[in-house]
């Protein structure tokens, strides 16, 4: 008798191992799927709430467009503006001013120089 409760008394031991060893694999499974859920959240946090709106006054539309879309703005880009000083197709000026903190995705309106006033190219 006594070798049948020895005999009887292993396999409860093996059974008993391997769960625990189906427990650890287990659980380390799940730790590994909850960490590479939280890490690909993370990856994927959207842009921030508030973006400061960078100088674009000087550059070409096309410079200025970019740059503000890479902020995260969007542009208006009001066409007409005479100025002797800045360049035809380059901006005069912008709204709101540079650094001012935006909701991402706000706009900003940007105003391009026609060059200078007509009176000035005639003189030429």
């Amino acid at each position: 008798m006594a070798t049948d409760a020895g005999h009887i008394g292993l396999p409860k031991l093996r059974l008993t191992r391997t769960a625990l060893y189906l427990s650890v694999v287990l659980l380390l499974a799940l730790g590994a799927g909850f960490l590479g859920g939280r890490l690909s959240v993370e990856k994927g946090t959207p842009a921030p709430i508030f973006v400061a709106v960078p100088n674009v006054g000087g550059m070409t539309a096309q410079q200025a467009t970019a740059v503000l879309m890479r902020a995260g703005l969007h542009v208006n880009l009001a066409i007409g503006a005479s100025n002797s000083s800045v360049a035809q197709g380059h901006i005069v000026s912008q709204d709101p001013a540079a650094g001012t903190r935006l909701r991402n995705g706000s706009a900003v309106q940007i105003i391009m120089s026609v060059g200078p006033p007509i009176s000035s190219r005639a003189k030429r």
